[in-house]
């Protein structure tokens, strides 16, 4: 009898007349197989770098490796986690590269390619920040931020004459004047002037302002969400002097593609 990882199909050899047959069971969960998805992977630019798996859920490394003379390296990751995967060079002013894999949906790729590129930091780069996120509808870092925030830490301080703007973006904005849905926590209030005429006596007309307050929620918080990321690398001792922090937010229809997102440009 041999099960898929999904643990939802069985293929089961029989003696007769029906000598295999495929059915449908539903796996109690502590005896569901566990899927695995196999990471092949490359490091370019560095002879020396350390390749790493921080599981968010236990909040610990699971796995280290050195990639091979030939830069290569294979990492394997369970279904039901969400991790983080780092190639760190030795070399402080060398960029990082990492990547977040969640197995905790039904659909994952089974294999998948990496090339990780590291090199000497220089003016222009921009480094996005995949492991920083927020918690949900608020301006506050996540706990799972803490291994992308400690990398950037180190390259900033590994380039000590590198001025950094960090730049939070939203693709997904949204507003209301109302607050419809719990992601519209910002609010913005405008006073609008608006002329109205009218009569001083039956000859005489004149004009005076009338003040209407206007009401707007809305979810961009890049601005305060990249305070919060600048507030952290100052309280690990990055002078303020060398960091700046801006937000953006455009419009996005389809759900799927609303994303946040951190990044941090060298100048």
């Amino acid at each position: 009898v041999s099960s898929t990882s999904s643990g939802r199909y069985l293929l089961r050899d029989v003696p007769g007349t029906r000598e295999s047959e495929l059915v449908e069971l539903l796996f109690p969960s502590e005896v569901k197989p566990k899927g695995t998805i196999k990471i092949d992977g490359n490091v370019a630019g560095v002879s020396n770098a350390f390749v790493s798996v921080y599981d968010f859920n236990s909040r610990r490394q699971v796995f280290s490796t050195k990639p091979s003379k030939d830069g290569n390296f294979v990492v394997y990751m369970n279904e039901g986690g969400v991790y983080d995967l780092s190639v760190d060079p030795e070399q402080d002013n060398y960029t990082f590269y990492s990547k977040k894999f969640d197995m905790t949906s039904e659909k994952f790729s089974l294999i998948e390619k990496v090339t990780a590129t590291l090199k000497p930091l220089s003016s222009g780069d921009e480094i996005e920040l995949a492991g920083i996120s927020f918690k949900p509808n608020t301006s506050e870092l996540s706990p799972s931020s803490s291994q992308e925030l400690r990398r950037l830490v180190r390259l900033m301080q590994g380039n000590p004459s590198v001025y950094f703007s960090i730049q939070v973006s939203l693709q997904g904005f949204e507003k209301d004047s109302v607050r419809s849905n719990p992601d519209l926590t910002e609010l913005k209030i405008d006073t609008i002037k608006i002329p109205v005429t009218y009569k001083v006596d039956s000859v005489t007309t004149a004009v005076r302002d009338s003040l209407v307050i206007k009401s707007t929620f809305h979810n961009d918080r890049t601005l305060p969400q990249s305070k919060a990321v600048f507030n952290y690398l100052l309280s690990q001792g990055i002078p303020a002097g060398r960091m700046a922090c801006s937000g953006k937010a455009i419009v996005e229809a389809l759900p799927e593609k609303r994303r946040v997102w951190v990044t941090a440009i060298a100048h």
